[in-house]
């Protein structure tokens, strides 16, 4: 045989026996992360200074109006519900939660409460894709695979 030939087979013969790098939970979260953020339209959310939202939402025979404010970029949020069983106001303007009732008392959110306030006005805002501005991280847990047993 000749060494034109059996050359190249013994220098790429090494890099294809190397192993593989295997991509971390973490790394791939971030790409999946980063590809959310692109598809929903990338670095123009940087230019969004706050989002507002007005809906209707009916669940079952109640339904109530809705206005809803965002701070795509500082994680701030506030919202109204004017109507129905869920009528008030709530908010989180950056370190306090409150609520506010339909008889009009306001009561900080603490705990648990304030943790889910601020988890849903950061989800809403899609402050979730921002790994690299939000104070907080979508991380891995762990794989579970759900199956229908037979």
């Amino acid at each position: 045989m000749r060494w034109s030939v059996i050359l190249p087979l013994l220098v790429a013969l090494p890099a294809a026996a190397a192993p593989q790098q295997v991509e971390t939970p973490e790394a791939h979260a971030a790409k999946l992360l980063a590809a959310a953020r692109d598809a929903a339209g990338g670095a123009g959310w940087d230019r969004v200074r706050s989002l507002h939202l007005v809906a209707k939402r009916q669940s079952g025979d109640e339904t109530s109006d809705e206005d809803l404010w965002l701070d795509p970029n500082g994680g701030r949020g506030a919202e109204a519900i004017a109507d129905g069983q869920n009528a008030g106001r709530a908010g989180f303007d950056g370190s306090t939660a409150w609520v506010s009732d339909p008889d009009g008392s306001v009561r900080t959110e603490t705990g648990a409460d304030r943790a889910d306030m601020i988890a849903e006005l950061w989800w809403r805002s899609y402050e979730w894709t921002r790994a690299d501005r939000a104070r907080a991280a979508v991380t891995w847990l762990r794989f579970s695979s759900y199956r229908v047993k037979e």
